[in-house]
């Protein structure tokens, strides 16, 4: 089985990023959020009340990544793949049908959750997008 995570190469990773600012109007902030175009069809889910008692907030970001990894595998045909963009970190294929590896701590990767940094779960067409922005916000685009 493939690997969940697999590293872009810069040239492709740099043109998905040049279609996400265009498609996104994206505009990397530290005070404004969300610093994109977010489209009338997006869902935003408050994440601020998981916030001030830990077990709440890893029982909260386990049952997020759950639902989001059952939804990423409705969304991607098996041995498909989603891109994954974390801004100013390298670009990820990610393949939500194989078994999530994760380090020592349990994260993924590129977090699914919010920790102030821009990443961007995508289709390879662009439009699967599940934008982490913001230190209190998850959003969902179908």
């Amino acid at each position: 089985m493939e690997s969940t995570w697999t590293e872009l190469e810069l040239v492709e990773r740099d043109a998905i990023w040049d279609a996400f600012y265009e498609r996104f109007r994206f505009r990397p902030s530290m005070t404004e959020f969300p610093g994109l175009h977010e489209p009338e069809d997006s869902v935003t889910f408050s994440l601020s009340g998981m916030c001030g008692d830990e077990d709440r907030y890893w029982r909260v970001r386990r049952a997020c990544e759950a639902a989001a990894l059952a939804a990423f595998r409705k969304l991607v045909a098996p041995g498909g793949y989603l891109h994954v963009l974390d801004w100013q970190h390298p670009g990820y294929r990610f393949r939500p049908h194989s078994t999530v590896e994760v380090d020592h701590l349990g994260d993924w990767t590129v977090p699914l959750l919010p920790n102030g940094d821009y990443f961007f779960f995508l289709d390879p067409a662009g439009r699967c997008a599940r934008p982490s922005v913001g230190a209190d916000a998850l959003r969902f685009r179908a």
